[in-house]
């Protein structure tokens, strides 16, 4: 997809990021997983997955390139459709990529050492965490909410929106 991006559009390569909605959401986790850093020109920036994490079972894992990349997950805690602990496991691998001082979204949270990161749109300004202690070009965001709901348009417009725009060059 890359190689046939390149000759049909005009585009960024520094600025590529995956997104996705439930098994979207699954496979943007795995394509960051597996071309974060990348250095054939097929580098993601980073990922934006809502409500799908990273299998965590040995003989489904990913081939992970082990480099960071930025990301923002919206999720929640009882969703039996996308799996929390699927998200979780996909948080903690870009934590551990990015060197974060913590090594899971939970001892993030215990340690203090998450931050509220405002997504407007009349959300309240703690519904998202920034993970603070990580790599600086690579901020990841975790939006862990309760409940069960499987569809968070309400968040992921305004929330994936403020997050690409903090990341745009000044």
């Amino acid at each position: 997809l890359f190689d046939k991006l390149k000759t049909e559009l005009c585009y960024d390569e520094n600025r590529v990021f995956a997104v996705g909605n439930s098994s979207g959401a699954w496979l943007a986790n795995e394509l960051g997983c597996k071309y974060a850093g990348d250095t054939k020109g097929h580098a993601l920036r980073g990922i934006l997955p809502n409500t799908g994490g990273l299998p965590n079972q040995t003989q489904f894992a990913p081939t992970c390139s082990g480099k960071p990349l930025a990301g923002m997950w919206i999720y929640e805690d009882s969703d039996t459709g996308s799996g929390s602990n699927g998200n979780l496991y996909a948080i903690a691998r870009a934590m551990k990529a990015a060197s974060c001082t913590s090594d899971g979204y939970a001892s993030a949270v215990a340690a203090g050492s998450v931050t509220s990161f405002s997504i407007g749109n009349g959300v309240p300004d703690t519904t998202c965490q920034r993970i603070v202690g990580c790599a600086a070009p690579f901020p990841l965001v975790v939006c862990a909410l309760s409940g069960t709901s499987h569809s968070h348009d309400d968040l992921v417009n305004p929330g994936f929106a403020a997050f690409l725009h903090a990341l745009a060059p000044p």
